[in-house]
């Protein structure tokens, strides 16, 4: 029998690039959720915790190569690639055209609101792409030889 690093192939960048994104976009978020909540509860932090240690555990197996929880990466990344961006569009046009929010929006110039909903359409194009990366034959060899390799 070889040995498993010949056996298996490298893991592919790919793989490696989506994990980072992820935990970054975690921590971006929780940490904003704290920053501008103003005060932490216990809740708050009780929350965080299980949630953290939830998606840490995913990350945990799309690191070993586990071809579902590869999959169901691919799939939250690429809807929330095309929820992101198509959430921040409606709130633009709605802004722009006062659909009924415009006591939301009066104090807000529309080159303000442009401005700060630009990060939210890159973290939807960024995982968008990193979606597609993940469809990539590369992630799914590495993911069955992972699969057919390890027991």
């Amino acid at each position: 029998m070889a040995p498993e690093s010949d056996a298996v192939p490298v893991r592919p960048w790919e793989v490696i690039a989506t994990l980072i994104w992820v935990g970054l976009y975690w921590a971006v978020a929780t940490t904003f959720g704290f920053v501008y909540s103003g005060a932490i509860t216990g809740e708050d932090v009780s929350y965080a915790v299980v949630w953290t240690a939830a998606l840490g555990l995913w990350m945990w197996r799309v690191w070993h190569g586990g071809p579902v929880a590869v999959r169901y990466m691919r799939q939250v990344l690429r809807a929330f690639g095309v929820l992101a961006p198509g959430g921040v569009a409606l709130i633009i046009v709605f802004a722009l055209t006062g659909f009924g929010l415009d006591d939301v929006f009066d104090n807000w110039p529309t080159s303000q609101l442009i401005l700060l909903t630009l990060p939210m359409i890159a973290v939807g194009v960024v995982s968008f792409m990193l979606s597609r990366l993940l469809n990539r034959p590369v992630v799914t060899e590495w993911t069955m030889a992972r699969r057919t390799t390890v027991r």
